[in-house]
């Protein structure tokens, strides 16, 4: 894969970053992803290939590439770290990774500038339950004159594959929300989903890096970048972003910081639940429309109010102007990810605390049955066993 022809052009309002993306051994046409900054924060895009190369580096590997040519400097820092990165997806992946060999990056090296002045802290803010929380641990606790004070909040349009409307119309509650906290707001759109045509490896494994990406485009204003944990320590998987490789796509301007990595969802709710802003503008629904921002009925929506119930908030949260929770409602639901019955099951005991025995009640009959569909797609029972082995060895089911 070679990086190439890198340029900034005025377009319609914005600064476009992009480059050229040509695979050497793959046949897949090329690529030109990009970053759209509003031209108001033109002055803090640094035209560089290390956002490129952070996002594209494991679309070559996934490809079978044998290398990653970069035709301008990089940071070795930035270099080493992917490496790191690869290393630990050898590990979760192993014959998944369709690599035969080491993928080696290229390019001349970039030798560190002096820190510039004013450079402070950003986090990437969607409005949900773990960025919200990041925020606001961050403003409780870490004085207004500390760099690690965050300043900038940016906000990702183009990455979100399951409703990219619904993501557009959120930017200006964002935008109101980052204002209130005395946080300058940076919206920034993409297409770095187009380095790879297979969704779920987007997803679950490219995405995380393609995040990160964007801090690096602003390096002579941002020091270090928040990115919020959507699991606490016990329940870690291998997923895009880990705190086993997230760190590693720091370079030596830019830190990457995987946040509230010891706290559950369920008890980042309870501390932020009477927190005025949260109350008003936490997001968390990937279904609502312009007019609404939480539906109050989707999964995401009924799991986040057990949580203000739990938390004896609910009735105070005009975020979700529809508060009933429908026992029915909560034991028909249906769960086709792990991680999303560990949320549910780290509800039932402070639901019971709170006096919500029938609501915890009704959680443990969704899970159980749920376990029944996960037991099968993970393999553990005769027929799930056989449908691995077909999508192993034959056509996909």
């Amino acid at each position: 894969m070679i990086l190439r022809n890198l340029r900034v052009e005025a377009l319609r309002g914005y600064a476009r970053l992009s480059v050229d993306v040509v695979h050497e051994k793959a046949a897949v046409p090329t690529i030109v992803p990009f970053y759209d900054l509003p031209l108001e924060h033109e002055d803090k895009l640094v035209p560089s290939y290390e956002p490129f190369l952070l996002a594209a580096f494991q679309s070559a590997q996934m490809h079978g590439e044998d290398r990653v040519l970069v035709d301008g400097p990089v940071c070795p820092i930035l270099v080493k770290g992917l490496h790191h990165v690869l290393a630990w997806h050898k590990a979760w992946y192993g014959s998944r990774m369709r690599a035969d060999r080491p993928l080696a990056i290229e390019g001349p090296t970039r030798i560190a500038s002096a820190p510039t002045e004013g450079r402070a802290s950003a986090i990437f803010l969607s409005g949900g339950v773990d960025s919200m929380y990041s925020l606001y641990a961050n403003q409780m606790h870490v004085p207004a004159s500390h760099p690690a004070r965050i300043r900038y909040a940016l906000f990702v349009e183009g990455f979100d594959l399951r409703n990219p409307e619904s993501i557009v119309a959120n930017r200006e509650r964002v935008r109101a929300l980052a204002e209130e906290c005395g946080l300058e707001f940076i919206p920034v759109r993409s297409n770095l989903p187009a380095l790879e045509t297979d969704t779920p490896y987007w997803v679950e494994r490219a995405g995380g890096a393609g995040f990160c990406s964007i801090a690096h485009l602003m390096r002579d204003s941002i020091a270090r970048c928040y990115f919020a944990s959507s699991m606490d320590l016990p329940n870690l998987i291998p997923w895009t972003l880990h705190p086993s490789t997230d760190q590693w796509y720091s370079s030596v301007d830019v830190e990457i910081c995987h946040d509230a990595l010891e706290i559950t969802r369920v008890e980042k709710v309870a501390r932020m639940a009477r927190w005025n802003v949260a109350q008003r503008r936490l997001r968390v629904c990937f279904e609502s429309s312009a007019a609404a921002a939480n539906c109050c009925r989707c999964e995401k929506c009924i799991r986040t109010m057990l949580a203000f119930e739990a938390a004896g908030a609910l009735a105070d949260v005009p975020a979700f102007p529809h508060r009933e929770l429908s026992v029915e409602r909560i034991a028909n639901l249906r769960f086709r990810m792990r991680p999303v019955v560990k949320y549910y099951r780290e509800m039932v005991e402070p639901l019971r605390r709170a006096g919500r025995t029938d609501l915890a009640d009704a959680i443990l009959r969704a899970i159980a049955e749920s376990e029944g569909y996960l037991a099968w797609r993970e393999g553990r029972t005769f027929k799930g066993r056989i449908r691995r082995t077909i999508r192993r060895f034959g056509p996909k089911l």
